[in-house]
């Protein structure tokens, strides 16, 4: 296993994607990382990292998402089918993604943040967008997604709370790491995966009882 990232700040993390190239919509949003940004290599183990951990961990913080530790309300990982069992430790899963990235290839992961108002119940947030995960990501696609909540409301911050969707850039199966979603990694996959995402919330609510 290779050693824990270093932790990095939420505003680090913004500045390490390419965020909303359609420019921004109210309660969605679409970043990309790629494998360099300005000149200078990225990770998308620390960005996960980071991403379940909106506050740095301290020695206390026991691990747990797999041998990680997460600072993070709720999080868990939406494994595209066939996948082992065994992917379902994020310090597994993007290690060795990040390891077998191809020189030649700029993607690296897709970011979707799903954003909510304060009547939504945590367990609500995080089922729906773990839902939406596995649908259009994991299933459609084949990009196993990492899925956490965040609560900022906690740390006395008036933004609302929000589930963050950390995609592979690759498709994900039994055998490795196959082909890119070019798709969507791209400007116009903001505009797919937001329809994709709002078809999703108005199928999602009619089955409220």
């Amino acid at each position: 296993m290779s050693p824990r990232p270093d932790w990095i700040s939420p505003s680090v993390v913004m500045d390490m994607m390419f965020n909303d190239p359609l420019g921004s919509m109210e309660d969605f949003s679409f970043s990309m990382l790629r494998t360099s940004m300005r000149g200078k290599p990225t990770s998308a183990a620390a960005l996960a990292f980071a991403k379940l951990n909106p506050r740095e961990p301290v020695q206390a913080d026991e691990p747990v998402a797999g041998s990680w530790p997460a600072t993070t309300a709720m999080s868990g990982l939406a494994l595209a089918p066939g996948v082992a069992d065994e992917w379902a430790d994020p310090a597994i899963l993007f290690t060795r993604y990040e390891a077998g990235l191809l020189a030649a290839e700029s993607a690296s992961l897709i970011v979707l943040t799903l954003r909510f108002s304060l009547d939504h119940t945590r367990h609500d947030m995080f089922d729906m967008g773990h839902a939406f995960a596995t649908e259009r990501l994991a299933r459609a696609r084949r990009l196993s997604t990492l899925v956490v909540l965040h609560v900022p409301g906690e740390s006395d911050s008036r933004s609302l709370p929000h589930v963050h969707l950390i995609a592979l850039a690759r498709a994900h199966s039994a055998s490795g790491f196959g082909p890119y979603a070019n798709d969507i990694f791209c400007d116009a996959g903001q505009q797919v995966l937001s329809d994709e995402w709002r078809a999703f919330a108005k199928r999602w609510n009619t089955m409220m009882p």
